[in-house]
């Protein structure tokens, strides 16, 4: 799981092998921190304006909630 520099939270799914540091990744929240109802898929080699500022540890006890809550959504 990562940040990104809008403040949405998502997870990588595919990476470039010549470009490492901007791989594709699922919008699980909004810059809010609310759940998005669907994950939008996005290639960070190619949107230029949004790029991961920091990894994060999902087992981490303030994301638990929060990744309870997104998995419950989209298996609804």
């Amino acid at each position: 799981m990562v940040e990104l520099n809008t403040g949405a939270l998502a997870v990588v799914y595919a990476t470039h092998p010549d470009q490492r540091l901007n791989p594709k990744v699922k919008l699980l929240t909004s810059k809010d921190l609310e759940p998005l109802a669907k994950q939008e898929e996005i290639d960070l080699a190619i949107t230029k304006d949004m790029n991961i500022i920091k990894a994060l540890d999902p087992k981490e006890p303030r994301f638990e909630k929060l990744l309870k809550e997104i998995l419950n959504e989209t298996e609804a």
